[in-house]
C-alpha cells in the first residue's frame, strides 16, 4: 500500500486533506494559553498552589455563570482550577483542557480549521451578567478530535488586557526565585495513546505549520511541549515542571509532608497528596 493510502486509512480523507496543504496555510493557534484542571471543588487545591507553593494569582477563585474557576501563573503558562460537577463525588483532580490563544483572532482560527477539515465549535463568547449592554470578556472555540476523549481542546480569545498581568507574574514569581519549589515553568504535557502515531497525525493537522514533532514533542515555546507518549488508553498524562533544585524542591516537599518519590530524573509528586493531580519534576529552565 503506498504512503499517502496508508495515511488515508490510518487518520480519514479529512485529516489528510488538511494536512496535505495546512503547512502552506496560516497557523491556527500560537501556543498554549492555560491548562485546565478539573475538580468538584477546586479551591482547596488552587489554595495549596497559591499560598503554601506561593504562586502567582492570574485571576482569583471566582464564580463565572454556572461554573467557577481561578488562575494561577506557573512561569510560562497558567494554570486554571475550575469547577467540574460532571465529576463523581470522590474523584480527584484531572487534567480536563487545553486552551490555545489564537494566531490572530477566534474568528480567523475558525476559518483555518474549516480550511483544514477539523471539526469545531461555534464561537462561544463569554458575556458577564449585569445591568445593560456589556462586552464579551473571551471567546471559545471548541477543537473536535483532537484531544483524548473527555478533554476539551479549545483556542481562547481574550477581549481586554492579558499581557500586564502576566508580566507582573512574571516579575512576581522571579523576584520569589520560584516559590519554595523554585519553580521555573512547565516543560511537557503528556498525552498518552495506543497509537501515538495516529495521535501525530491530529495533532499535526491542528498545529502545522509548527515545525515537525521530535520524538513524538511538539514544541509550542514559550508554554510546554505536547508530549505524544504511548500509553493504555487515549488520556492525559503528566504535566512535568521544570525547578531550579531538586534538593531544594525535596525539602519543601518533606517540610510540607506532601507524598513525593525519586525517579531516574526527577521526583514525582503523589497525586494523592495533590487531590489526584500528578506532577513530575525535573531540573532545568522551561
Amino acid at each position: 500500500m503506498k504512503r499517502r493510502e496508508m495515511l488515508a486509512s490510518l487518520l480519514g480523507g479529512a485529516w489528510l486533506a488538511g494536512m496535505a496543504d495546512a503547512a502552506q496555510r496560516r497557523p491556527v493557534v500560537a501556543g498554549i494559553d492555560h491548562i485546565v484542571v478539573l475538580q468538584r471543588n477546586p479551591a482547596e487545591l488552587f489554595t495549596l498552589f497559591a499560598q503554601a507553593f506561593q504562586l502567582p494569582v492570574i485571576w482569583p477563585m471566582a464564580e463565572f455563570g454556572s461554573s467557577a474557576s481561578g488562575g494561577l501563573h506557573f512561569g510560562n503558562v497558567v494554570v486554571e482550577f475550575a469547577r467540574s460537577d460532571r465529576l463523581a463525588d470522590g474523584s480527584g483532580a484531572r487534567i480536563g483542557g487545553i486552551a490555545f490563544r489564537p494566531f490572530e483572532s477566534a474568528a480567523a482560527s475558525i476559518a483555518e480549521l474549516d480550511a483544514r477539515g477539523i471539526k469545531h465549535g461555534a464561537a462561544q463568547p463569554y458575556i458577564p451578567g449585569g445591568e445593560g449592554p456589556q462586552q464579551a470578556l473571551w471567546t471559545t472555540v471548541q477543537v473536535d478530535e483532537v484531544a483524548p476523549p473527555g478533554v476539551a481542546a479549545f483556542v481562547c480569545e481574550y477581549h481586554f488586557d492579558t499581557a500586564t498581568g502576566l508580566r507582573k507574574a512574571d516579575q512576581a514569581l522571579a523576584t520569589s526565585r520560584g516559590g519554595p519549589l523554585g519553580l521555573a515553568g512547565a516543560t511537557e504535557l503528556a498525552i498518552e495513546s495506543p497509537g501515538p502515531d495516529a495521535a501525530a497525525g491530529r495533532w499535526r493537522a491542528l498545529l502545522a505549520p509548527a515545525p515537525e514533532p521530535v520524538a513524538g514533542r511538539f514544541a509550542l515555546p514559550p508554554g510546554p511541549t505536547i508530549a505524544l507518549v504511548r500509553g493504555p488508553s487515549d488520556a492525559i498524562g503528566r504535566l512535568t515542571l521544570a525547578v531550579a533544585s531538586l534538593d531544594r524542591a525535596r525539602a519543601f516537599l518533606e517540610q510540607r509532608a506532601i507524598a513525593h518519590r525519586g525517579e531516574s530524573d526527577g521526583v514525582l509528586i503523589d497525586g494523592g497528596a495533590l487531590g489526584g493531580l500528578a506532577l513530575r519534576l525535573v531540573t532545568g529552565v522551561a
